[in-house]
């Protein structure tokens, strides 16, 4: 039910630089984060705990840096699966990023916020979210940053370690490129694909997010049921020969 005891750190080279700060560390499935820790800043270690029996992607990333990737990771009712050691830490890569930028359209009298992701599938792999935010209940704006523009690092799990991740190109809808996907609870996801920041930052992307439909109806109070507190058998008035 544990992914971890495993570590993830920075290349010696790169420690004394802002690389690899705000490490993240997700479960996702179908690009769904269902889980996600960051790790220990001293040892690297970290551990996405109680997740339901499952194949999950593991998704690492950190600002300037590209993301790891491990896809297809079991998950077994008890006990851990490790991913890496401190012998052998899974290394991030350092990458330049860009952003993506814009507006949620939300329908008038909105309470619930609306998350903006920025989504890459791996081609014989999985789909996986890289980088999310709440846009502005208010007024909408939202920002993704530190989007990598470089191509994901990618392995699929194996028992056998260290994992091998190598950068991954062929990646949907391209290195550089994410799919965008703005959605929330009551509300119709919308999604952009591709947006483009390989040369320049995306800076006006608007989303329109209608309500989804609503079931309803009215159920009549029950009426109290009287228990009865005892029985007694009624003898049969037909005589007996």
């Amino acid at each position: 039910m544990t992914v971890g005891a495993t570590t993830s750190r920075c290349a010696p080279q790169f420690e004394k630089f802002a690389f690899c700060s705000h490490v993240v560390v997700s479960a996702q499935q179908n690009g769904t984060i269902v889980a996600s820790t960051v790790p220990n800043p001293t040892t690297g270690e970290f551990f996405l705990s109680h997740l339901p029996v499952g194949n999950y992607d593991v998704v690492i990333t950190a600002d300037n840096s590209a993301a790891d990737v491990i896809g297809a990771v079991p998950v077994a009712a008890s006990g851990s699966t490790i991913l890496s050691t401190s012998v052998a830490p899974l290394t991030l890569v350092a990458a330049s990023t860009g952003s993506i930028a814009g507006t949620v359209t939300l329908p008038a009298g909105a309470t619930e916020a609306a998350y903006v992701a920025a989504k890459q599938s791996i081609a014989t792999g999985p789909t996986v979210t890289l980088r999310y935010t709440s846009a502005d209940l208010s007024t909408g704006a939202y920002t993704i940053g530190n989007l990598p523009l470089a191509a994901p690092q990618y392995a699929v799990y194996s028992s056998t370690l260290p994992l091998k991740l190598a950068a991954n190109t062929n990646v949907l809808p391209g290195v550089g490129k994410f799919r965008v996907e703005a959605s929330g609870t009551g509300y119709a996801t919308k999604a952009v694909d591709p947006v483009n920041i390989a040369l320049a930052n995306a800076t006006s992307f608007v989303f329109f997010v209608s309500a989804r439909s609503t079931i309803c109806g009215v159920i009549s109070p029950m009426r109290p049921v009287s228990r009865r507190t005892g029985f007694t058998p009624r003898r049969s008035s037909a005589s007996q020969g």
